[in-house]
């Protein structure tokens, strides 16, 4: 048996049950979440790996390639090549695999000088309306934040609340774009009622200049 598997062995062992069933089902795998897509250069955090079932497991796959995807619209991102190459990489699966989706989040010059001026957002001079970073988020985005925030919900209950989520638990979730942001619709005063973030780490290592997930 070779050592991966010994240590897939010896992790189901200390949990048992996937963390996403509600306590019903056995796990069979483990998971990573945040999704290890997001992370540049396989520098994902540990301690972040959760027990599974295969469903589970197999059956959001594809929505955290998006979610991944979309962590990289951040602005506050890393300006690095390293960066610059897996968004590429993420951007051009997409477009493979959902090319209709990629044509409905393109916004017209009109679209975005609609938003500008709805937000009085200021332009920078020299630049085309059809130039600023903007785009559209259709359902295939917004259902992909919504699968990958539940289960990414679930996880941490698990990790620092020591128990699985019932499977009758009710989430209610918000999140905001980056353009909600600029335009002064992020609510801040919800920042209080967040604790402070663990530090993300691999060894000795610091994960905090990664691209992180949207608001």
């Amino acid at each position: 048996m070779g050592q991966k598997k010994q240590r897939l062995q010896r992790f189901l062992k200390s949990h048992p049950v996937c963390c996403f069933c509600g306590g019903a089902t056995p796990a069979t795998t483990h998971d990573h979440l945040p999704p290890r897509s997001i992370f540049l250069g396989r520098r994902w955090p540990e301690g972040y790996v959760f027990p599974v079932c295969e469903p589970c497991n197999a059956g959001s796959a594809e929505r955290e390639s998006i979610f991944a995807m979309i962590t990289h619209f951040d602005p506050t991102a890393p300006d690095t090549p390293e960066f610059h190459a897996q968004s590429e990489k993420l951007i051009r699966a997409f477009k493979e695999r959902h090319p209709r989706v990629l044509q409905e989040m393109i916004l017209t010059a009109n679209d975005v000088r609609r938003w500008v001026k709805k937000y009085e957002f200021p332009k920078p001079d020299g630049v085309a309306y059809g130039e600023l970073p903007l785009v559209r988020m259709p359902p295939a985005l917004v259902e992909a934040v919504r699968v990958v925030s539940t289960k990414l919900t679930l996880a941490l209950h698990y990790k620092h609340a020591g128990k699985i989520a019932p499977a009758d638990a009710e989430l209610d979730i918000r999140w905001w774009t980056n353009a909600q942001r600029m335009a002064g619709k992020f609510p801040s005063e919800a920042l209080a009622f967040v604790r402070k973030q663990p530090a993300l780490t691999r060894g000795s290592v610091s994960l905090e200049d990664q691209p992180s997930p949207p608001t």
